[in-house]
């Protein structure tokens, strides 16, 4: 789960994990043999920061103890004291035991250790790691806070994510042209209240002309219509991003969003903190280990579209006159 690389050539991969379990396998039986170094054990994020021991797991071919021998003709039972630095569990199988050792070694496990000693094991420098995690605290942030190691995130729920926005185009685009919409009802509003907020203070001053009589009128007909027609954009704006949002988690929403055009704090911690982010491990297969990933050009609030639309023709020339 966490390093960089590949066992049996390339780069050297570490295998990673806070339990305490290292010979349970997944489905591939030797999935060990992938790695070049096995931490069980790890105490993140004391691993990163901390100065903790690190101990060498002692194995041997699992056998059953004469303790938990079921008949006499159990010839596979020994006295877990026979096999040397093997221990009997509550189920008298032998076990595995630690030995506390200074250095990590290749094709060996350990229990415990720091960040440091991986680097000292393979001779590279905190930009030559690459650490994968599956947790934005407890992996990328904290890795990337400690050792300024490269950092990936696996996001399962990002392929939902990607999906829901495949679908959900055609809903963006309305809401694209409703929040245009609300916007410049808004501008018109807020227009409306400075001329009565001028017109107010120039009756406390003085007298109103006639012409001063009739805007402030109009003024006045106009402000309940606008209110109107803005409650109807938010109505329809809201009943838009009720689907626009279930297109992914009918309660949650995006993962990635907040409403509509807002990052939410999860993916703002990603862009901060982790260098790459996918869905999976495997979509790694598809690249070499010299493979240099850019970032796509970041969207500021000063060069959106309907920003280029409100300054064609105008000349900024005259903005500073």
């Amino acid at each position: 789960r966490r390093g960089g690389g590949g066992g049996g050539g390339g780069a050297p991969k570490v295998a990673g994990t806070g339990g305490e379990k290292w010979g349970a396998a997944p489905k591939i039986s030797d999935w060990r043999a992938l790695f070049d170094v096995v931490v069980v054990s790890a105490r993140k994020p004391d691993f990163f920061t901390g100065n903790l021991p690190v101990y060498e797991v002692v194995e041997a071919p699992p056998v059953r103890s004469l303790s938990s021998r079921v008949n006499a003709g159990d010839d596979d039972a020994y006295e877990c004291s026979d096999l040397e630095l093997l221990a009997e569990d509550a189920d008298g199988v032998c076990t595995p035991v630690l030995r506390e050792v200074f250095k990590m070694e290749e094709g060996k496990v350990y229990s415990g250790g720091t960040a440091r000693m991986v680097e000292k094991l393979f001779k590279v420098g905190r930009e030559a790691i690459l650490f994968v995690g599956d947790h934005v605290f407890a992996d990328v942030t904290i890795a990337k806070e400690t050792t300024r190691w490269r950092t990936l995130l696996v996001l399962q729920e990002l392929e939902e994510e990607v999906d829901g926005l495949a679908r959900s185009h055609k809903i963006r685009e309305e809401l694209k042209v409703l929040l245009r919409r609300k916007d410049r009802a808004a501008d018109f509003m807020n227009h409306l209240l400075t001329i009565l907020v001028r017109i107010d203070h120039a009756a406390e001053h003085r007298g109103l002309e006639a012409e001063e009589e009739e805007e402030r009128r109009r003024s006045e007909e106009l402000k309940p219509r606008v209110l109107a027609v803005m409650r109807k954009l938010d109505d329809d704006i809201q009943t838009l991003l009720e689907e626009y949002n279930q297109n992914v988690n009918e309660n949650w929403g995006y993962l990635s969003r907040a409403g509509f055009s807002d990052k939410s704090h999860l993916m703002r911690q990603i862009e901060k903190y982790a260098d790459v982010y996918t869905s999976r491990v495997s979509n790694l297969l598809r690249y070499t280990p010299f493979a240099y990933f850019r970032a796509g050009q970041q969207s500021l609030a000063h060069d959106g579209e309907d920003l280029a639309a409100h300054l064609e023709g105008l000349d900024l020339r005259s903005l500073g006159k």
